[in-house]
This record gives structure tokens, sequence and C-alpha cells, in this order.
């Protein structure tokens, strides 16, 4: 009797430490040398809070991680589908029109777990964090980890910087693959003019036994002033693994 007792302690305590084991969200380039997603990308524009119409911008695509070597990777976004809309007060899609202008965003100085070196600053650094938030510790589920978003952009020749909260959710392990959350609230900094804010969340799943992303929802706020909001949706998901 003891003797079970005693192994229903150890394998109680044992369970207890193995569910508290950090999960490692990153790349891993020795695995693969090509990882293929569909892409999707919706994008409202309202130029004057006044005006009850408002356009959009539809596209979709692919986006390739494609590996350099042991230490590298780089991400090429392309846009092969796209057609521009305006929308009506209650919200019908009026004066499409298709424009099929195939486009490339290649974004180099990928690493398995690092996103801060890519040299297509300063944009393009918190797309790919925000699509693919790899980690250079460990997180375990339920805890939040601060995740540093670092976004400037250019509004009429002049470069717009913000500061704010960022952060990693592990939500859920379901077998391999991990439920992540990333949430941003980012504000222009003190002083600086026209206001603005960038609000968004991605919702990503990541395969910790294949270390590789197989899906992911990001969804982004901008607004400049009260004349230019920015709604922006974006879908991607697994279609092969080379």
């Amino acid at each position: 009797m003891r003797k079970i007792l005693f192994l229903i302690i150890l394998s109680t305590i044992f369970l207890s430490f193995k569910s508290s084991d950090g999960v490692e969200i990153k790349w891993n380039f020795a695995k693969y040398q090509k990882i293929t997603y569909s892409y999707q990308q919706n994008m409202v524009m309202q130029i004057d809070s006044f005006v009850q119409d408002h356009s959009g911008i539809e596209g979709e695509g692919t986006i390739d991680l494609l590996i350099i070597d042991s230490a590298l990777a780089e991400v090429r976004i392309k846009i092969v589908n796209g057609k521009k809309y305006e929308l009506d007060s209650i919200g019908n899609k009026i004066n499409e029109v298709l424009e099929f202008i195939p486009q490339v965003l290649v974004i180099t100085g990928i690493e398995e777990d690092d996103i801060s070196k890519i040299k297509n600053k300063p944009d393009t650094e918190m797309l790919v964090k925000s699509l693919f938030p790899v980690l250079k510790q460990t997180i375990t589920k339920g805890e939040k980890e601060n995740y540093p978003l670092n976004f400037r952009f250019n509004y009429m020749g002049k470069m717009l910087d913000t500061s704010g909260d960022s952060f990693l959710d592990l939500v859920e392990i379901e077998k391999d693959i991990c439920h992540l959350e990333l949430e941003y609230d980012l504000k222009s900094i003190q002083n600086e003019k026209p206001d603005y804010s960038i609000k968004g969340k991605s919702k990503v799943k990541f395969d910790s036994e294949n270390q590789y992303f197989t899906e992911g929802v990001l969804q982004m706020s901008m607004r400049v002033g009260e004349e230019f909001l920015v709604d922006n949706t974006i879908n991607y998901k697994l279609i092969s693994v080379e």
C-alpha cells in the first residue's frame, strides 16, 4: 500500500513539473528548406470620420519562408490578385475595380528565434512579428510574455514612432499545436503630432513538434488624428513544407 501511494505521489509530482515546462516558439531551419502559406488581406480605409462611404483593398497570394543557411532565412510575400472597392453606408461593396498587379515583398534577415535584425525596417519588422511571433525564451501556458514591437511609419514625410504594451500569450496546447495570441496597444510618443494609435491582435497556431507555424489571423486598427482610420485583416494557412 505504501509503495502504491508513493508511486501515485511521485507520478503527480512528475506530471506537475512536466506541465510547467516551457515551449519553444521558434523556427528550425535544419528541418526544411521552404514553407509556403496561402495569404489573404483585406484593408478598409476611412479618410474622414464624417463621410459614411469608405474604400478598401483586397489581395491574395502566398507567403514563402525560404531558408538561406543554418542561421538565416527570408520571407517573401507575393500578391498575385488584388482589387480596390468602395463601401456604402450599409457595408455593401460598390465600384469594384480589378487590379492585377503582382507585387513581391522580400524581407531578409530572419533568424530562427529573432525578427529584430531584419533589414527592411521600420514597418516590416512589426508585420513579420505579428504573423510569426518567434521567441528567444520558452513560454508556458497561461503566462503572458512581454513581446516588444517596433513600429515606425512615414506620415506625410515625417517618421512617426510608437510606444506601448504588447504581450504574447500561450492560450492552449492541443497535442503538438500551440495556440498563441499576441495583443498590442501602441500610441504616439509624448508631444508628437499628429496623435495616432495602433491596436491589434494576432491568433496563430504553432506546431511545436515540427517547429513551424500552421495558420494565423492578424487584425490591426491604425488611427491617425480624427481623420484617418485603417482596419487591416490578414489570414494565412500552411500549404506545403519542403
